[in-house]
């Protein structure tokens, strides 16, 4: 496929895209890692900090910000950074904001007890996203996690489009990389993670709108069914060795 993953062709894509609404349509999403990595966390008695990579209005973090967790939210977007920034008060405590690249992260080894990155990997094509891994893997401590959502066995060439000013061939949502559980427990075994945990998480991203009443029917029939389009993947990954040991 031509058009393969550009930093700076996606970042102007993400300031244009941050001006949209409907964000809140992940939340219930967002509330399932959210309570995933609370409990993961509790293990650790000291101060948490964690990073979300790909931090959309910041909603996320302010859960993460409200138990006491340090965190730091990076975007490869500006406005992404500017939409999150504006919705949290200037007394909120915790919360610290950066402009960055999954494939180069400016922390050094052992930063962090936990990462989320909440539909963020399917953008990266195949060797920027092994690079991003080995870069989450570099900068948590041992013992860490990684909290993970992307679509499920998404058909990625059926989107595929061509520009009729340009010539270019792409995929109008971004998406250069697909998963299901067999591409996950390879990476476990790759990248020697000690354990991986997969999860389906049904439902729908888009706005229903005088039809939202249909909702929990569609998550049944998503569920029923196995309908992929209607479906995320939630994987916690977890380095290798006890929880919080500062080992690369």
């Amino acid at each position: 496929m031509s058009g393969q993953f550009d930093a700076n062709k996606w970042r102007a894509f993400y300031e244009h895209d941050a001006g949209k609404i409907g964000r809140e349509l992940a939340y219930k999403r967002l509330d399932i890692v959210f309570r995933k990595l609370n409990k993961f966390l509790k293990k650790k008695k000291d101060v948490k900090r964690v990073l979300d990579i790909g931090i959309s209005d910041g909603y996320l973090m302010k859960r993460m910000v409200d138990i006491g967790v340090i965190v730091y939210g990076m975007d490869i977007s500006y406005s992404m950074i500017r939409l999150a920034r504006n919705n949290f008060s200037t007394s909120e405590k915790g919360a610290l904001f950066m402009q960055g690249s999954i494939t180069h992260l400016p922390f050094a080894d052992s930063s962090f007890d936990a990462i989320t990155a909440c539909e963020v990997l399917e953008h990266l094509d195949e060797n920027n996203f092994l690079q991003a891994i080995k870069e989450l893997k570099r900068i948590l401590v041992t013992g860490g996690g990684l909290f993970i959502t992307t679509p499920y066995n998404e058909n990625i060439m059926d989107s595929i489009v061509k520009c009729p000013e340009c010539g270019s061939i792409f995929p109008p949502t971004g998406h250069y990389s697909n998963f299901d559980e067999k591409k996950w427990q390879s990476l476990a075994s790759d990248f020697n993670f000690s354990r991986i945990d997969i999860k389906k998480i049904y439902g729908t991203d888009f706005r229903l709108k005088k039809f939202r009443f249909l909702t929990p029917l569609i998550r049944l029939a998503a569920r029923l069914f196995s309908v992929d389009s209607l479906t995320k993947m939630f994987v916690i990954v977890k380095k290798n060795g006890s929880f919080g040991e500062n080992k690369a």
